[in-house]
């Protein structure tokens, strides 16, 4: 018999109203998903124990994490992001739970501060243009360039002293009208210098990459690695007091002591470094949930992954399915009993 696709798509999402199961659950992650990014966004939550969706919800607000955690009174653990809407949903909700704050989005919002600060590191530590080089061959070849520049530059100033016209002098020495109007309004060729070298140059490190290698230090590498952060430290004694604190919180996280914390945020606070002293602040209005981040085996991972199955399924249907379309797909399909098991 014939079926529309309509019909299946009403059979799909009535099956699972009639035979989705509530479970009991113990520990959740909580996180959101974008309906239309910038302005609307939905609600995923994930049983972390079974590792199965949950509930997909509409609406991202914390009178609506509260509501749908009220069904719920037996939630242990919720990870969840940085967002003060679940912090509030959650302590409305369920204020017995605990609050986990998630160790990818703690080590996110750490390396955003340390690239606010390296912006001003690499201000600071800028190289100037560099020199001529005696016997560089690549100054060889720049030098012939130049003369070679010189000469139509001399030839272009002599023929527009004839009463030629910019169109014709770049006609016949072949360059653009523009840099003919402009060789005529100079006396003299401008110099041009060398550009300042890139941070992705090898050249960029040429003294610090000299001194390793004189030393009998010759893996390439130990020496790319340690070039960067070498001469970092030597550019700026802020970068090293910077470096030190990320490496005593990324080791903090994958610890089990979250006692730790309190002596990390002192000394990240007289660090005189206002990207590091921002994140020590706000670590202090989420301490609880940072800390049972270090003492707690859970994280939002299984929710990330889950996003991204729902952004596929959107995608798929070209965004036009319903939430409770979407809802049908992401929950675990219910299976009928069969006939002897009846």
């Amino acid at each position: 018999m014939p079926v529309s696709d309509n019909a299946i798509l009403r059979q799909l999402k009535s099956h699972v109203r009639k035979h989705r199961k509530t479970e009991p659950l113990r520990a959740i992650a909580i996180d959101d998903w974008s309906c239309r990014k910038g302005f609307r966004y939905g609600t995923i939550v994930v049983d972390l124990e079974r590792r199965t969706v949950a509930d997909v919800l509409k609406t991202r607000s914390a009178q609506g994490t509260a509501d749908w955690l009220k069904q719920y009174p037996g939630i242990e653990f919720i990870s969840r992001d940085r967002c003060g809407l679940y912090a509030q949903g959650i302590r409305k909700g369920a204020p017995s739970a605990r609050q986990i704050a998630d160790r990818f989005h703690l080590m996110q919002n750490l390396r955003e501060n340390i690239e606010r600060e390296m912006t001003s590191v690499s201000r600071c530590a800028g190289r100037p243009r560099l020199p001529a080089v005696a016997g560089d061959r690549h100054e060889v070849v720049r030098r012939q360039s130049r003369l070679s520049c010189q000469a139509l530059f001399v030839n272009a100033k002599r023929m527009h002293t004839a009463g030629r016209t910019f169109g014709d002098i770049a006609v016949e020495i072949g360059t653009d009208r523009r840099t003919i109007a402009k060789w005529v309004s100079l006396d003299d060729l401008p110099v041009r210098q060398r550009s300042t070298i890139k941070p992705s140059s090898p050249l960029y490190f040429q003294e610090f990459l000299e001194r390793r290698w004189a030393a009998g230090d010759r893996s390439g590498r130990r020496l790319f690695q340690a070039a960067k952060v070498g001469a970092l430290k030597e550019a700026s004694p802020s970068f090293v007091v910077m470096r030190r604190l990320a490496m005593r919180f990324r080791g903090l996280l994958q610890g089990v002591n979250p006692s730790k914390v309190d002596r990390f945020l002192h000394d990240a606070r007289r660090s005189r470094l206002p990207s590091l002293q921002q994140f020590a602040r706000t670590l202090m209005r989420d301490i609880e949930a940072v800390k049972h981040a270090i003492a707690e085996p859970w994280s939002s991972g299984q929710a990330e992954g889950r996003i991204n199955r729902l952004k596929t399924l959107k995608r798929a249907m070209y965004g036009r399915a319903s939430i409770e379309l979407l809802r049908a797909r992401m929950l675990p399909l219910p299976l009928e009993p069969r006939e002897h098991e009846k």
